[in-house]
């Protein structure tokens, strides 16, 4: 296994399991949108996950949770990621912190399937981080490959940037534990 997941720099990845076997969904936040916004990212992740998923239960910070329900009141939001998920300097529960999250959610409801709703260049480091802590995750096909210039993480901002941080980030994550 190499250092960097599959598709970390390029927005490729190879979806894994079937979509339809999900019993649960999580959304994993990429970016900030200006003034605390979702950001144009999020709001991709967010359809995208109402229209391949709108049936199940969904985990989300609560950032999300509340542009999810603006969109369809009646969509599931079943757990909320409490805590800031990630700033503009890269402090808060972060990826890790999500699929944690997720994990308890699923342990205390018995479910066993986890779709995992991420921007393309993100979602292979995800699945690695969700392997290491004991999730089997699905990822679906044509996850957003999109950035947000204006999001107030700078490494959110382009796929050049987002390599910078992710060149950095992975080995600091894999030092700590979480990948």
């Amino acid at each position: 296994m190499g250092l960097y997941a599959p598709g970390s720099f390029s927005g490729r990845y190879e979806p894994q399991g079937d979509p339809g076997a999900a019993d649960c969904v999580l959304v994993c936040e990429f970016g900030v949108g200006k003034n605390d916004t979702p950001g144009a990212v999020n709001e991709a992740l967010v359809d995208f996950s109402l229209r391949e998923f709108g049936d199940l239960p969904m985990i989300m910070t609560a950032r999300l949770r509340g542009f999810a329900e603006q969109c369809d009141p009646s969509c599931l939001v079943a757990e909320t990621v409490t805590g800031e998920s990630s700033n503009a300097i890269g402090q808060g529960v972060g990826t890790s912190g999500e699929l944690r999250v997720a994990k308890a959610f699923m342990e205390h409801n018995y479910l066993a399937n986890l779709a995992v709703v991420g921007q393309a260049f993100h979602i292979g480091r995800t699945a690695r981080q969700a392997g290491r802590i004991g999730l089997d995750v699905i990822i679906p096909p044509h996850l957003p490959a999109i950035f947000d210039h204006d999001s107030e993480q700078w490494w959110t901002r382009g796929p050049a940037r987002w390599a910078l941080r992710e060149s950095l980030a992975t080995p600091m994550l894999r030092h700590k534990g979480q990948l």
